[in-house]
C-alpha cells in the first residue's frame, strides 16, 4: 500500500470549502491537476476525471471513478481501479479549527497489481501534485469568501 497526503490550514468557513470542492464545473478555473470532473458529489455516483499527467502539462488522461463518501463539511472521497487487483482511493477531508479548517487531501493505492505498476505510478503521482492542489484550493476558498 502507498499513500500520498497533503494538509493545509484554510481560514475560511467549512461551507465555503465544501461548496468549492463540490463545484466540479469550476475545477478548470483553479485546479492544476484535476482539469475536469464530470458527475455529482453523491455516494454511488459515477465520475469522469480528466487528470493532468504532470503539473502544468496539457497532456491529460481520462479516468472513471465512483463517489465513495460524501459527507458535507467532513469528507469527499472517490475511487476506482481494477476490482480485486488495484484499488485507488482519493480523499478530501475537513477538520474544523478555531478559525477555518484543516484540509487533508490524499490518495491510497493498494492491491496485488500495485507491485507491477508502482514504478509507473511513482513517476506520475508526486507529493508536489497534492501540495499544488491544496494551495490552489486554499486560494480559491479565499476568493470565494471575498466574493
Amino acid at each position: 500500500m502507498h499513500t500520498f497526503v497533503a494538509e493545509t490550514d484554510i481560514p475560511a468557513d467549512l461551507e465555503t470549502g465544501w461548496r468549492v470542492l463540490t463545484d466540479f464545473a469550476r475545477y478548470p478555473e483553479w485546479n492544476p491537476l484535476l482539469r475536469r470532473v464530470g458527475g455529482e458529489a453523491k455516494v454511488g455516483a459515477s465520475l469522469r476525471l480528466q487528470v493532468a499527467r504532470t503539473l502544468g502539462s496539457d497532456k491529460t488522461v481520462f479516468l472513471p471513478a465512483r463517489v465513495r463518501v460524501s459527507e458535507p463539511g467532513r469528507e469527499l472521497a472517490w475511487g476506482g481501479g481494477v476490482p480485486g487487483l488495484l484499488d485507488v482511493h482519493h480523499f478530501f477531508r475537513f477538520t474544523p479549527l478555531a478559525k477555518g479548517f484543516r484540509f487533508t487531501h490524499g490518495e491510497t493505492f493498494r492491491g496485488p497489481l500495485l507491485t507491477l505498476i508502482w514504478p509507473l505510478v511513482r513517476t506520475r503521482v508526486r507529493q508536489e501534485n497534492y501540495d499544488a492542489v491544496n494551495e490552489a484550493f486554499r486560494a480559491r476558498c479565499g476568493a470565494a469568501e471575498r466574493a
